[in-house]
């Protein structure tokens, strides 16, 4: 779901950079599918992790607030795009999406005990590790850093295997 906001947000600054028609046609196509992924990410995750009795309270607060936002946020980018342009509405959108996109990235590393690397031994791919006890307890801190470091470990042993028997 972060990555989806970052790719949002990547997506929309390449947008507002576009230099002609054509090019901006071509550049809503991964604007969408970064939003739709971010949506149904954000959807699937609220109502997997809400107990079944709750879940229609959990998501009627959760589509008040998505829905909800628009009135606040639309006056404030009409009055930018009226002021300064439409490229500078989707930039300054572009930015916010990016700043909150990262900064929910370093909560999610801090708070959620996750690793994320990305490896280029034989085919480029992301490795996503979920680094907490198997009972879901939180682990302290020096814990999540022996983990960590153990998994940086594999990780380098993997890589190390793969180059060689590439070679």
């Amino acid at each position: 779901m972060v990555g989806a906001a970052f790719g949002f947000g990547l997506a929309t600054a390449a947008l507002a950079l576009a230099p002609t028609y054509a090019s901006f046609a071509v550049l809503c196509i991964p604007v969408g599918l970064a939003s739709l992924t971010m949506m149904t990410a954000a959807n699937a995750t609220i109502q997997m992790s809400t107990e079944p009795e709750m879940r229609g309270r959990v998501m009627s607060l959760y589509m008040m607030v998505f829905q909800g936002a628009t009135p606040i946020g639309s006056p404030i980018v009409g009055w930018i795009g009226e002021q300064f342009g439409a490229r500078w509405s989707i930039g300054i959108g572009s930015v916010t999406a990016l700043l909150v996109s990262v900064g929910a990235g370093i909560w999610v590393l801090r708070h959620w005990h996750v690793q994320v690397r990305y490896r280029v031994a034989t085919r480029p791919h992301l490795v996503v590790r979920y680094l907490d006890a198997d009972d879901g307890a939180a682990v302290p801190v020096p814990a999540v850093r022996a983990a960590r470091a153990e998994a940086e470990r594999e990780l380098d042993e993997q890589d190390t295997q793969a180059r060689t028997t590439a070679a």
